[in-house]
């Protein structure tokens, strides 16, 4: 990128990405066409929430997540002592 500053090609780059991750994904251009062939009100076009990331240590303050994981690490366990094949 000679002859152009980050300044002024970082914002372009950034735009180009929310478009494609918003509007020109696969998903969403599906779910236009369902709500314009429907004559619905579409609540997707307008500004949305950002999604938060919750860290593994606050994800586990919920009870049912940590019951779902502890059977997953228990399904786990159990399959490699019994089914896979030791070496």
């Amino acid at each position: 990128m000679t002859g152009s500053s980050s300044t002024t090609t970082f914002p372009a780059i950034r735009e180009a990405r929310r478009r494609i991750v918003e509007k020109y994904n696969f998903y969403q251009q599906v779910a236009d066409l369902i709500y314009a062939s429907q004559d619905i009100p579409n609540p997707t076009v307008g500004p949305q929430e950002t999604p938060t990331l919750i860290g593994r240590h606050r994800l586990r303050l919920n009870p049912w997540n940590t019951l779902t994981e502890g059977m997953e690490i228990l399904h786990y366990q159990l399959n490699r002592l019994f089914f896979f094949e030791k070496h």
